[in-house]
Order: structure tokens, then C-alpha cells, then sequence
């Protein structure tokens, strides 16, 4: 049997899922999720279901984004799947994450968790910055705007690797 987490995106895109699979959605993916027929379906059938991570994977998982600058673009649901497949990794479950959110798939592949897309492929792994497009000057997330010309900061890659998933 193989054992997916989703993101959101798979609902969206109307992916199907395996016949031999289970998948793990949680509680903030669901509250994601528009299409709610379908999940609704999946979730009465078995296939789908919901299992949050325990909150220190949270923490965790927010930690690394911070680590690689993917926190600039990921949101709470975002990182629940993240902080979701920190814990099932370390439990020794083999399972698969299906998102195309680049930020979750960069992050993820980064510390050893398989990831496919629906519709989109991963083309390069990338830590993140926030930037001064003024000044130059480099900041941290927590920063929205540069603090000696006040102009809004930009992000940009700092290093990129090509994917050869």
C-alpha cells in the first residue's frame, strides 16, 4: 500500500489517487480545501484522512523554513503538511508528499522526503532571502520593509542547486 500526504492541490487539480493507497490530509488542509464534495467522498471511503502533527514537528518544520528562507512563502497549512511529514519520517513510514508548492517540495527534498506534483515539476532546490532592491541590504523574515531607505523588500534566491529528482 503506498501512503501519501497531500496538499491541497490535489483536490484542486482533481488528481486521482492510487487504488492501493491511503493518504493523510490535515485538520488546516482541510480547511483549505474549497472543492469539498470530493474530499468529503474520499475521506467516507477511507482513503483520506486526517492526522495533524504532533505541535513540536510544528516548530520543527517553521525552524527549517526559516533555515532555507521557505518560511517567506509558506503558509500555516503549508507548514502543518511539512511539520506532518517531519513526524511520519521519523516514525520510519515510507510515504510520498504530492503538492506542487515549490516552497514545500524544496523544504521537504532538503531534509530527505520524497515529494512528486500534480501539475508542475520541482526544477531547482533554493535558499531564500529578503532584499533591499534600493540598498542591497539583507534581512531576515520578520522584515517587510528595508530599515534604512524604507523601501518594500523583494525576495530572491540566494543559491540554487538544479533538482535531479
Amino acid at each position: 500500500m503506498r501512503i501519501f500526504v497531500l496538499d491541497s492541490t490535489v483536490f484542486y487539480s482533481g488528481a486521482d489517487l492510487p487504488p492501493d493507497s491511503v493518504a493523510y490530509v490535515t485538520s488546516m488542509i482541510l480547511e483549505e480545501v474549497g472543492h469539498k464534495d470530493r474530499l468529503e467522498a474520499l475521506m467516507a471511503s477511507g482513503k483520506v484522512r486526517v492526522l495533524d502533527p504532533d505541535e513540536r514537528y510544528v516548530e520543527r518544520a517553521r525552524e527549517l523554513a526559516r533555515g532555507t528562507g521557505d518560511l517567506l512563502k509558506l503558509s500555516e497549512a503549508d507548514l502543518s503538511i511539512v511539520a506532518l511529514s517531519l513526524e511520519l519520517k521519523e516514525k520510519g513510514v515510507e510515504f510520498s508528499v504530492v503538492s506542487d508548492d515549490s516552497s514545500v517540495r524544496n523544504l521537504l527534498e532538503r531534509v530527505g522526503v520524497k515529494t512528486e506534483g500534480v501539475e508542475f515539476e520541482l526544477r531547482f532546490l533554493a535558499d531564500w532571502i529578503k532584499y533591499c532592491p534600493a540598498c542591497g541590504r539583507v534581512y531576515g523574515p520578520e522584515k517587510e520593509y528595508c530599515e534604512v531607505c524604507g523601501t518594500k523588500l523583494k525576495v530572491k534566491a540566494r543559491r540554487k542547486k538544479l533538482f535531479k529528482g
